[in-house]
This record gives structure tokens, C-alpha cells and sequence, in this order.
């Protein structure tokens, strides 16, 4: 009896689950992906270094594979490529969906119009190309607006824009991230963003799990996590479902699978942001949803690939996992610290790092740019959330002290085209700007602790950092950075790295406390310990104090 095979298109980490499930399944794989040092190359019985952008490669090796062994079927998820999927399969009369079809769930402007024609609700929109962006109509556009490629994914070039000048700036940005030079304008929604997945045979949609998604850094759409089940009420979650359902019946999606990514608002109900013909990336379909439910998703929608039905992939445990996104501000990697600190929290399940030593590494303007991922699994919401909240703030992506990119980040202001990739609060900042500007002397600092009847910041134990008492603003005790550190928090890991600077030219001297805490606010941790690891690089002091004036004029200090 002939082994049955499948192509699969993607090596890289997202697709690890479905190489895997393949070989569960006793299928010989054909593995394609333009790195040919991509992780998953070598879980593959035969690896292809094709860019999977390129149609006629990808049919020509599967043509190649089929006269020699026999093709089963075509398969991927967590790519942009399922429009290539179903060129493949539908030239060799494999199971899915029409390629045509397909460019309907990949392009956002050409969904938009089925989604229309259907009466299914999702937002308003123009598609422009570039020799359009200067006749735009100026009447009748309501901002705030979201520019979008109309043919990437992982919110690559998505940003909202608040002004008629922001738009014109960024329809070029945007259109950068536009295989077809085309972007779209649409209205921007207000209100939660959940994650679905689904698998559809024969005209039955068998959801399979609804996230609540977790967006941050406006005006870009940076997912920096998502959690398992959704803890919206019944009401809402059943509403995007039906909304989610609505959208795969106009796009005509079946057999095959589908990811959504819906929004609940307040006066619209369920209004579909946009639905992918595969499972999702972002770590969903293949972890998160088998963690908490007990059910291997990505076998169905391999086995609908095959031609075959997906089974009951009905959840057979409740547990909740949390994703988190790890996040760095600009500069090199000089090495990555806590991961195995990070691993021995006992509901991690994964810590998933994407950077390494040398790494260059930014602010995540999209969903591509982020660091890592960790993934934590408990019985109870809340254990979940903080074990993956605890893991990411274990670990420290230490950066390179002399690279300019992070200098940038920190001290100039509006850097990046006008744009604070993680701004300040101006009332905090103006609290920053009015500190006093004491130089304190060297000496044993006391117990780390906020004085919520001062609402001021004690003093540091053993750390020889200068840091000045400041009144707090209203919500600082309750302040969180993007890695999970509270201030007391950030403080007490700094106490246990204090040894490592003590004998700086620097220490108890010239690191005034306003600078100090401007940095602990924008950089967070990362930020803070590359700014003493820089100055510790002065042996001159006269040279380090003209630098820290450098640095606070250039915020306003």
C-alpha cells in the first residue's frame, strides 16, 4: 500500500506542529520554504529551497513529487501563503479550496467586497494604489482611519492615522508592505479583537477556540499576547462566532480552514476585521488552543487537506493558556539572560526566543518584530496570565552598551518619523522635567518600598545607583511596563544586579534621579541597565558628565 504524502508549505516554527502531526498521521512530507535554513527544513523527508511566492517552483516540485511517490495533499498554516496552497492543489486536483477563492480570504480589498455583497459586517473602505494617493477624497473621510497593505499579514504597514497629513505620509509607508501596490483605507473600529479558528467540510464550521487578543503601541496594531479562552460573556463570544461563520460562508471557504480576527463593538455588534483560508500563526492553532482544550486542531485541518473529514475536534479539558510577547527596544543583542529562570515557572509550558547574541533587534511596529513568546497553561485564568506575565518579566534581553540605535530610542525625542514608540505620559514627564537635580553622594541606601503616604520612592538596598525621592502621580503604584515589571519590581531586580556596577566611575555621582527614572519609564529594565552598562564604559568622569547633560537636554531636562 502506497504511503500517502502531503506537501507542506513553510519550515519555520509555526509549522513545526503540522510536520509533526504529518508524521502522526504516517505521511511522507514535501517541505518547501525560501529559507533553506529555516528550523523545520530538517524535520522534513524532503526539503525544497523555494520561495513560496514562486507558483510555478512550487507546482513544478510538486508535479515532480507526484510522478515519483503520489501527492495527497497541499497544506500550511501561520504563512500568507494560502493562495499558493491552492494554486498547487487545485492545478493537480488535490482537495481545498479554488485559487481564486483563495486570493479572495488574502487580499483585504477583494474581501472587503465579498464580505459586502454578502451583507456580512466589517468596516468601511477605499482601495487605493499609488498613482490614486492624490485623489483621495478628502470630503467624507472620518478619522481616526486604519491604513493597511492589502496583501501582507502580521499587521505589517497597518497604522492609524488621526489626520488628513498622517494619511498621505503613511499610504507610502504602508505601501511598502504591498506585493500588488495597493493598501486600503478603512474606518477604524473601537472595542475587543478576539482570535478564532475553524475547520470547514463539507458546509459544517466546527469553531475551534476564541482568544481574546491583546493589542498595544497605538497607532500600530501590535499584538503582544493573547489568552484562551476568552473571558468575554457568552453573549459577545456567540455574536463574533456568528459573525466569523458569516464571513467563511461569503469567502466560500470549503473545504479547508479558517482563522478570523473579529471585533465586538459596542454599537455595531461582531464586525470582522479579517479571515485567512488556514489555521493561525501567533502560536494559536498549534499551542495554545491544544494546551487548553486537550484537542490537536492542526490534525483536522491535515486530515481535511487529505481529503478527509476533520473529526470531532470538540474540547475534552478547560484549561486557560496565556501568550506573551517578549519586547525590546532597539539595539544589538549582547545576550539574552533568565530564559531557564523563565522555563522553571511551573505552568510554562514554552519560551519561544526568536533573537540570539548579534541580533539586531526594534520597538515592534508589527506583529513580525517581536522577540520571543512565552506560553503558560494553568486550570485557573489568573495563574495562567501571571505565570506568562512572570516569565517574560524574568527575562532581560541585555543590549549592546554602545549602540547608537538604542541612544536614539532613549534621549531623542520624537524619533521615529514623529512617532514615540513607547510613549510618556506628559503629566509624568512634566513631573520628570520639575525633579531637583541633586548630585547625592555615595552611600548604603536603604529598604526598596513605596510610601503610599508620601507617595514617594524610598531608597534602593546596596544598589549605588543616585536616585532621588519624587512625588508619584496618581496611578504609579498600579504602572506596569511592557514587560510585566511594576516599579518596586524593576527596583528589586536592579538591587540584585547592583554588584556588577559598583565600582563604576559613575556610582553615587552623575546619574541624576530625573534621568534616571525618564529612562526606567521609556526603556523600562532593558533601558535602565543599558544606560549604567554605557556610563560604566567612562573612566573619564569629566567626559560621562557631558554626556549625561548631552542626554538631558536632549528630553528637556
Amino acid at each position: 500500500m502506497r504511503k500517502r504524502s502531503i506537501m507542506i508549505l513553510g519550515a519555520g516554527l509555526l509549522q513545526i506542529p503540522a510536520l509533526r502531526t504529518a508524521k502522526q498521521l504516517n505521511c511522507r512530507t514535501l517541505v518547501v520554504d525560501g529559507d533553506p535554513e529555516a528550523v523545520g527544513a530538517s524535520e522534513a523527508d524532503v526539503f525544497e529551497p523555494i520561495d513560496l511566492k514562486d507558483l510555478d517552483g512550487l507546482l513544478k516540485v510538486a508535479q515532480k513529487w507526484q510522478n515519483l511517490y503520489g501527492l495527497d495533499g497541499v497544506f500550511t498554516a501561520g504563512t500568507d501563503f494560502s493562495a499558493s496552497v491552492a494554486y498547487v492543489a487545485e492545478a493537480l486536483k488535490l482537495p481545498g479550496i479554488p485559487y481564486q477563492i483563495a486570493i479572495d480570504a488574502s487580499n483585504k480589498a477583494r474581501m472587503r467586497k465579498r464580505f459586502y455583497s454578502c451583507g456580512v459586517p466589517s468596516p468601511s473602505f477605499l482601495e487605493i494604489e499609488g498613482r490614486d494617493f492624490n485623489e483621495l477624497p478628502m470630503e467624507g473621510l472620518r478619522f481616526p482611519l486604519v491604513v493597511k497593505p492589502v496583501d501582507n499579514m502580521g499587521a505589517r504597514g497597518v497604522v492609524r492615522v488621526e489626520s488628513w497629513e498622517a494619511l498621505k505620509t503613511q499610504l507610502q509607508e504602508s505601501l511598502r508592505y504591498s506585493r500588488s501596490g495597493k493598501v486600503i483605507v478603512e474606518e477604524f473600529i473601537e472595542g475587543p479583537e478576539f482570535s478564532l479558528d475553524a475547520l470547514v467540510y463539507k458546509g459544517k464550521i466546527q469553531i475551534c477556540g476564541i482568544a481574546d487578543r491583546h493589542i498595544r503601541f497605538a497607532p500600530y496594531f501590535v499584538e503582544v499576547g493573547h489568552t484562551i479562552p476568552s473571558s468575554a460573556p457568552i453573549e459577545v463570544q456567540e455574536e463574533v462566532i456568528e459573525t466569523f461563520k458569516a464571513g467563511i460562508r461569503a469567502l466560500r471557504i470549503d473545504p479547508g480552514a479558517a482563522k478570523g480576527d473579529i471585533f465586538y463593538s459596542p454599537g455595531k455588534g461582531g464586525v470582522i476585521g479579517e479571515i485567512a483560508a488556514r489555521l493561525s500563526g501567533g502560536y494559536m492553532s498549534g499551542w495554545t488552543y491544544p494546551y487548553s482544550s486537550g484537542v490537536n486542531l492542526t490534525e483536522g485541518a491535515l486530515r481535511i487537506a487529505l481529503g478527509e473529514e476533520p473529526g470531532d475536534r470538540t474540547p475534552k479539558q478547560s484549561c486557560t493558556a496565556a501568550e506573551r510577547a517578549l519586547i525590546s527596544i532597539p539595539g544589538r543583542v549582547l545576550r539574552i539572560e533568565g530564559v531557564e529562570e523563565a522555563r522553571k515557572i511551573s505552568e510554562v509550558k514554552e519560551v519561544f526566543m526568536r533573537v540570539r547574541t548579534g541580533d539586531s533587534v526594534v520597538f515592534p511596529t508589527n506583529n513580525v518584530e517581536k522577540c520571543g513568546n512565552v506560553i503558560a497553561v494553568a486550570e485557573e485564568r489568573t495563574r495562567a496570565v501571571r505565570a506568562a506575565e512572570d516569565a517574560v518579566a524574568s527575562i532581560l534581553i541585555r543590549l549592546d552598551p554602545m549602540n547608537e540605535d538604542t541612544e536614539q530610542f532613549l534621549f531623542t525625542p520624537n524619533w521615529m518619523d514623529g512617532r514615540s514608540c513607547y510613549p510618556l505620559d506628559s503629566s509624568l514627564l512634566e513631573r520628570l522635567r520639575s525633579l531637583r537635580w541633586d548630585v547625592v553622594a555615595e552611600r548604603t541606601m536603604e529598604s526598596t518600598r513605596i510610601d503610599r503616604q508620601r507617595t514617594s520612592f524610598s531608597r534602593v538596598p546596596n544598589l549605588p545607583i543616585p536616585i532621588l525621592s519624587f512625588q508619584c502621580v496618581h496611578a504609579l503604584d498600579n504602572w506596569i511596563g511592557w514587560n510585566y515589571l511594576t516599579l518596586p519590581k524593576l527596583m528589586e531586580r536592579l538591587r540584585t544586579m547592583a554588584e556588577q556596577w559598583k565600582r563604576a566611575s559613575w556610582v553615587g555621582r552623575w546619574i541624576p534621579g530625573a534621568l534616571f527614572w525618564y529612562v526606567a519609564f521609556r526603556g523600562g529594565l532593558q533601558g535602565v541597565v543599558w544606560m549604567l552598562d554605557h556610563c560604566s564604559g567612562y573612566s573619564n568622569l569629566e567626559a560621562l558628565q557631558e554626556k549625561v547633560k548631552e542626554w538631558a537636554c536632549a528630553v528637556g531636562f
